[in-house]
């Protein structure tokens, strides 16, 4: 019998500590490994250099993922920076680049400098960078790829840039819900 098998590192087969990550959807709960896990971020507005979704446990939490040749990510950064500043007591956005985007941390700050000179805005969200963890609990089809936690650490919705509006985080700040179309190209949830 011959096997085409391959072993994978532990990057590539989700394990973390030994144990299978299993791809999160609309419903699941943020696991524990994963709320507490301190993630490497840049540009952090008080110069943090890891956070945790734990330190925003009272907040919707918005993981955008994002890579800086995907212009429409990086379009949006303006909106974002309006939605994280009208709503900061309730809202958290942590940008993800995986590092299957082969961005590094030069051309990820370089991206974020760009969009505050040109866009004149003082752009100053978590940006991890070289993610291999954070991405490897979503399917992730294309980019931007949005994952909405609630408060109660519950995903949500999984959308693209489309259903990130300032009326959809005001009405889940209201109403403690919010229902959004899937994104389009992810598997059945």
């Amino acid at each position: 019998m011959f096997s085409y098998a391959q072993a994978q590192s532990p990057e590539k087969s989700g394990a973390v500590l030994g144990s299978e990550i299993k791809l999160l959807k609309i419903g699941d709960t943020i696991p524990d490994e994963l709320w507490n896990l301190p993630l490497q971020v840049v540009n952090h507005p008080d110069g943090k250099e890891t956070v945790t979704l734990s330190e925003s446990r009272d907040k919707l939490i918005i993981l955008d993922f994002w890579a800086s040749w995907c212009s429409t990510c990086v379009k949006s950064f303006p909106l974002i920076s309006s939605i994280q500043n009208q709503f900061q007591d309730n809202v958290q956005f942590i940008l993800n680049n995986p590092k299957r985007t082969l961005d590094d941390m030069e051309i990820i700050t370089n991206a974020l400098k760009l969009v505050e000179e040109t866009e004149k805005i003082n752009f100053h969200i978590p940006t991890t960078y070289q993610d291999t963890t954070l991405i490897s609990y979503f399917e992730l089809f294309s980019y931007p790829h949005i994952v909405w936690v609630g408060k109660n650490r519950e995903i949500i919705a999984i959308t693209g840039k489309k259903e990130l509006t300032h009326e959809n985080v005001c009405r889940y700040i209201k109403n403690g819900e919010v229902n959004l179309p899937i994104k389009p190209g992810r598997r059945e949830q």
